[in-house]
């Protein structure tokens, strides 16, 4: 069974999306009066408004050959219909809550949620809560935290957004469920309507689901034997001293030698299965007694045996479900434990166990803010990249950034295709590079960007300690946060190759890695549509694992700390600290002013720049500091900031800890998700 939410915000039809034909479809914010009554052909449509607004208002509609029962007894716009599956009868809900009405419908919930069957409530809430991928809070997120946290509801999701604009993605559109809902549940993103949200498509089962993926070899049930006996054919020439355009092509045919030798003997996997608890023969023995019973009192009628004997089985379908949902959660969370002892590698896979899917998009706006399809929207971020900055991959895939809106150019970042054995050529001259550089102190001693033993945690430690020393002896300080501008691509090869040539590295090393740099091109390319080769002229692959390494060595001559400051540099992330032991203001003006100059010198000399939107001057402990003025450019102060993830203000680091509680309570909230499992085996998710 399968369904489809979205708000139609004032229509007064609904179109179906694609050739998704789902069984129920539930509309929010529809802004009809009761005179007006909704049409779909081949669906009873159930209506209420309950206020006459014209942004108010909920609708479902079933299809015509469904039994159901409807409940709409309610004085809030819900509206909730009942019918029978396989393993009982269930409840779908829709509920609609208009950002001007700052409270849950408490009432007409706990009376949907008495009749004690698995219930499903899906609906527009507009709830900002972190639990729901906001940074803020408002009175319906917090009810529902709270009604989360007390186990009288649990979140199923979705984890992607169902409102997007210019600005910025978010999830009003909630799915919700009671205690009692055991059926398989997938959640999806349908394609885009003339609605303000995208469409929700969930699906519920009493058999696993499975969802379309992208093509994907299946490694398990390859042909190995076949495979290597099409390879055992292939010779190995002897080319010892042969010239480098032979070596190329005996590279080039052994490469398309197992390419072919791949899609002839490795088969390709285009579904998979949500992690969902599967039928077992009790269960099936159940069903088939459920249905019989059922199949037996339309013949007969119901008599009092008959229906003891009806609820007694649906009891038993209900709890033996339970325990084979509860079972199932608790071996998947046992796995996530296991494979993922990082917590965001953890949350990740989370969502990937939910069948979370990416964004789809099917136009893009132009500068006219037209919309603009298919191939042309190669030539769209052909165009972005090459203006603002080279493509620096191979062949590059556009993906949106997170919380973004799909149909902005801007909010898109590459992705690399790169070839396997490059990449493994590549890792090879990294670790010979880095051995060099480790051995011989290349490096910037106050760089812990890509550099082994040198983590997030020592360069946030030094920075601590460094203010904390300033406020002891009872300097002045200063925290300034600056960030490279498209750090990667803004590389300049000529001058990282005479870096290279200085280094006094093997001949034939050098001219590897510079050979690394030129004739490079990328194409980039939108699902199956592969658009013409971009020169690159400047940067360094953001795919390939030898360019963190070019680009640390690129800005490694980085000038010594002005008097009275010091810096600390992360990758393309520097902070600077001046500390002054004057009293002046105007001196700590001019100390801060020196200190900036000084990177700015060197950043104009190596043709790379610092980000102006995230360049930031906190001052420690201090208010009514005079602005800062580089180049007839006052720069006003900031009161927060980040350094590497730690979130702080001119007062301390309160903001990070309030944060970090914040993502806490979220994080709990999504561990409701497991509360039927066994909790003896989930102790290490307690940690998390």
């Amino acid at each position: 069974m399968s369904y489809i939410g979205h708000s139609t915000a004032g229509t007064s039809s609904v179109t179906h999306t694609g050739n998704t034909t789902p069984h129920i479809i539930l509309i929010n914010s529809h802004g009809l009066n009761n005179s007006k009554k909704i049409k779909i052909h081949t669906y009873t449509i159930y209506q209420t408004n309950h206020t006459g607004e014209r942004n108010d208002g909920v609708a479902l509609a079933i299809k015509n050959n469904i039994n159901h029962k409807i409940y709409n007894n309610f004085n809030s716009e819900l509206i909730a219909v009942e019918i029978n599956t396989p393993h009982g009868p269930i409840i779908i809900a829709t509920v609609y809550l208009p950002p001007r009405r700052p409270y849950i419908p408490d009432q007409d919930i706990f009376q949907l949620l008495r009749h004690r069957k698995p219930t499903y409530i899906l609906g527009d809430w507009n709830a900002q809560h972190p639990t729901f991928g906001y940074n803020h809070t408002n009175a319906v997120g917090r009810g529902l935290v709270s009604r989360i946290l007390d186990g009288t509801l649990t979140h199923i999701g979705p984890h992607f957004p169902t409102f997007i604009n210019n600005r910025t993605a978010t999830t009003p559109d909630i799915v919700l469920t009671n205690r009692y809902a055991h059926l398989n549940i997938h959640l999806s993103q349908g394609e885009i309507t003339t609605s303000d949200h995208l469409p929700i498509i969930a699906t519920l089962s009493t058999n696993p689901i499975m969802v379309p993926t992208l093509p994907r070899e299946n490694y398990r049930n390859a042909d190995w034997d076949s495979f290597k006996e099409a390879l055992s054919h292939t010779n190995t020439p002897d080319l010892q001293g042969c010239p480098t355009s032979d070596i190329d092509n005996s590279v080039e045919s052994w490469y398309s030698d197992i390419n072919r030798a791949r899609q002839r003997h490795i088969p390709k996997t285009t579904h998979r299965t949500i992690p969902q608890h599967k039928q077992n023969d009790t269960l099936r023995s159940l069903t088939t007694q459920y249905t019989n019973i059922q199949n037996l009192a339309q013949t007969r009628g119901w008599d009092r045996e008959l229906r003891t004997r009806y609820k007694q089985i649906q009891a038993q379908l209900h709890n033996v479900n339970k325990e084979l949902h509860a079972e199932t959660w608790t071996r998947l969370a046992n796995e996530l434990c296991q494979n993922h002892k990082d917590p965001k590698q953890f949350w990740m896979a989370y969502k990937e166990l939910m069948g979370t899917n990416k964004q789809h998009c099917s136009f893009i706006y132009n500068e006219q803010n037209e919309k603009i399809y298919t191939q042309d929207m190669e030539t769209i971020h052909r165009s972005h990249r090459t203006i603002s900055g080279p493509v620096q991959e191979s062949n590059p895939l556009p993906h949106p950034q997170t919380n973004k809106s799909v149909h902005y150019v801007t909010n898109y970042r590459p992705i690399s295709l790169l070839e396997i054995p490059g990449k493994i050529l590549e890792r090879i001259i990294t670790n010979r590079l880095n051995t060099h550089l480790e051995a011989n102190n290349i490096h910037n001693p106050r760089q812990y960007g890509f550099r082994a033993h040198r983590g997030t945690e020592s360069a946030i430690a030094l920075a601590y300690e460094e203010v904390a020393l300033g406020l002891a002896n009872k300097k002045q300080t200063n925290i300034i946060l600056r960030d490279i501008s498209k750090a990667f691509d803004k590389v300049w090869h000529d001058r990282l190759k005479l870096k290279i040539i200085n280094l006094q590295l093997p001949h034939n090393f050098t001219r590897l890695l510079c050979n690394f740099l030129n004739n490079r091109t990328a194409n980039i390319r939108l699902e199956n549509h592969l658009g013409p080769p971009i020169p690159l002229r400047s940067g360094v692959s953001q795919g390939s694992i030898l360019s963190p390494t070019l680009f640390i060595l690129y800005t490694a001559d980085l000038p010594l700390p002005a008097p009275f400051s010091n810096h600390i540099s992360y990758a393309d992330d520097i902070t600077q600290i001046i500390t002054h032991p004057s009293k002046s203001k105007h001196i700590m003006k001019r100390a801060t002013e020196t200190a900036i100059t000084n990177i700015n010198n060197f950043e104009r000399k190596w043709k790379i720049q610092t980000n102006t939107q995230k360049f930031t001057i906190i001052p420690v402990a201090r208010l009514n500091a005079p602005n800062i003025q580089i180049q007839d450019t006052k720069i006003p102060y900031g009161n927060s900031g980040k350094i590497l993830g730690l979130s702080f203000n001119r007062w301390g680091i309160p903001p990070h800890i309030k944060q970090r509680i914040t993502q806490a309570t979220a994080t709990l909230a999504k561990l409701h998700r497991f509360s039927q499992c066994t909790t003896q085996k989930l102790n290490y998710i307690k940690q998390l």
